[in-house]
């Protein structure tokens, strides 16, 4: 089993932050004022230096949107395959039902 395979979003509902977290980096979506934010986070420790990078994007209208725009992020940045994305992606998709 991967990382990839066991990662999954998790929400602290105390905090209200939804987080996903794949080795060293961390995903966030919250809520603020002006729509739904998220920011992504890695920090590295390679040769005694630590590497960081954030990148961050805002006001989204729904969730959901927040945490596409997140795992874009990741897949960009060689954290998350663009095969486990859109897997998150069609999970949160609503279910079909048969045709009636």
């Amino acid at each position: 089993m991967t990382n990839e395979d066991s990662a999954c979003w998790e929400t602290d509902v105390v905090a209200g932050v939804i987080w996903f977290r794949i080795d060293s980096w961390t995903a966030l979506v919250t809520r603020k004022s002006d729509g739904w934010h998220c920011l992504v986070h890695s920090g590295e420790r390679a040769g005694g230096f630590i590497g960081t990078s954030i990148q961050s994007q805002r006001g989204f209208q729904k969730r959901e949107e927040a945490q596409q725009a997140a795992e874009a992020i990741l897949v960009e940045q060689g954290a998350l395959s663009a095969h486990a994305a859109a897997e998150f992606l069609r999970q949160r998709l609503p279910r079909r039902r048969g045709k009636e």
